[in-house]
């Protein structure tokens, strides 16, 4: 399962999932990089998110290193383990109370 994850919560060095245009792909993300926008009036940094070992899904083409905007959404992958570790232990504490035998286990 895949959840949103805010820029500020990227970790170095873990496999994300990023929704650009009509494309989706996987990368490693790496830090981040701001670059100067070189205007007459206004010179201004720009965040820019760096990616290595980028895997374009949608296509099946491979890249080494991209940076992305971080407008982009970006989701990491989380496991339903826990959740399925709750589930049976709620079902297990009320078969243990039907069957009478608190060291019941289904």
């Amino acid at each position: 399962m895949f959840q949103p994850v805010e820029v500020k919560h990227l970790q170095i060095n873990k496999t994300y999932k990023i929704h650009a245009n009509n494309y989706v792909f996987k990368a490693i993300f790496k830090g981040f990089r701001y670059f100067d926008e070189i205007k007459e009036f206004e010179p201004s940094p720009h965040l820019s998110l760096e990616f290595d070992n980028v895997h374009n899904i949608t296509i099946g083409r491979h890249f080494n290193r991209t940076n992305m905007t971080p407008t982009r959404p970006i989701y990491q992958f989380v496991s339903q383990n826990p959740r399925w570790n709750m589930e049976r232990r709620a079902v297990n504490k009320i078969v243990q109370q039907l069957v009478g035998d608190e060291y019941f286990e289904w």
